[in-house]
């Protein structure tokens, strides 16, 4: 094998094991999240917070992108996730989750 060959059957086999692909711990996690608030326009710290509770909440992408203040309440911890966002031909769409019965909200 010519190595362009080898580096594709090593990325084949992380494919079949995505544990693998996870960060190894909180630490990891969090320098992560710094790194990608260092390289943001303006050191945005918002940045790594929805990095961190992505990966926290172990949430989909549009259910992070669909939450709202009032959907955590603070003072039990708990997070209702009641819709998901997602982008769309005409920007971005959100809708209720499949699940809840919630319907559609544009």
């Amino acid at each position: 094998m010519t190595g362009w060959q080898q580096e594709y059957k090593r990325a084949e086999d992380k494919l079949d094991d995505p544990r693998s692909l996870a960060l190894p711990d909180l630490i990891s996690l969090t320098t992560l999240a710094d790194a990608l608030v260092a390289r943001s326009s303006g050191e945005y710290r918002g940045w790594g917070d929805v990095v961190l509770f992505a990966a926290c909440t172990a949430a989909q992408i549009a259910e992070v992108s669909g939450c709202r203040v009032g959907d955590i309440d603070t003072s039990s911890r708990n997070w209702t996730v009641r819709r998901q966002t997602t982008p769309s031909p005409g920007g971005l769409w959100t809708r209720g989750r499949k699940a809840s019965g919630l319907g559609q909200c544009r």
